[in-house]
């Protein structure tokens, strides 16, 4: 057969579905097994997500219809590159963030000025830069390793959301703070992006959970092998 058709990834115990309503097939990650099933035929239920471009639905784990497609290695393939991809888009959000900020700030005046001449704004912002560029680095990592070097993945994947996540969370906090009112309305795109920031840096594994994980590779010694315990 040949065509194309729309998918989307859920996690853990009770997994929820971005962009649900949409998507022709479900993928569920899921311990140490893949499992996939039409929407019609779990139980789909349709729910308000903070970030309202990308609704999301959560189905029934327990239903009959979910077929077993992948094993332990394909789960934990699966994951590691939702983790990267989660991450990548994090990275963007936040740098989108950023220099919309900067740019308010250049064009907001008070006493006469821009605001962005004050030391006050000057810090946040550069707070906000160390936050991005630190994550920068462990992102692009993360993406080359699940290519290259498998036995590092798991670490690099958990590094990379870890602090994209944290960047993510450190920006849009600045962000809002710089902006003032106007952060806080639907009119400015601003909160378009904080909400998909935060949905983002939870999806799979939130950065604390990813911070354990890579205290117990640490710890531990690599496991080289998604365990499913985030």
């Amino acid at each position: 057969a040949a065509g194309t058709s729309r998918a989307s990834v859920g996690y853990g115990e009770r997994p929820v579905f971005p962009h649900a309503a949409t998507v022709d097939l479900l993928i569920w990650i899921h311990g140490d097994e893949v499992r996939i099933a039409a929407p019609s035929a779990v139980g789909l239920t349709l729910e308000p997500s903070v970030d309202r471009g990308r609704q999301i639905g959560v189905a029934d784990p327990g239903a009959q219809a979910w077929q077993s497609v992948g094993d332990r290695n394909v789960a934990q393939v699966a994951f590691l590159r939702a983790v990267v991809g989660s991450s990548a888009q994090l990275l963007g959000l936040s740098a989108t963030m950023l220099d919309m900020t900067v740019e308010y700030v250049k064009t907001r005046k008070q006493f006469g000025v821009p605001v962005g001449s004050f030391q006050a704004i000057k810090h946040h912002l550069a707070d906000a830069l160390g936050a991005l560029e630190f994550a920068r680095p462990m992102v692009w990592r993360a993406a080359w390793t699940l290519d290259h070097d498998g036995a590092e993945a798991e670490v690099a994947a958990s590094s990379a959301l870890h602090f994209a996540g944290e960047a993510a969370n450190t920006i849009s906090k600045i962000a809002l703070q710089c902006h003032g009112a106007i952060g806080y309305t639907t009119e400015y795109d601003l909160h378009l992006y904080m909400k998909r920031a935060w949905a983002l840096s939870r999806a799979f594994g939130d950065p604390a959970s990813h911070r354990r994980r890579l205290a117990e590779l640490v710890l531990d010694g690599p496991q080289h092998m998604y365990t499913g315990g985030l």
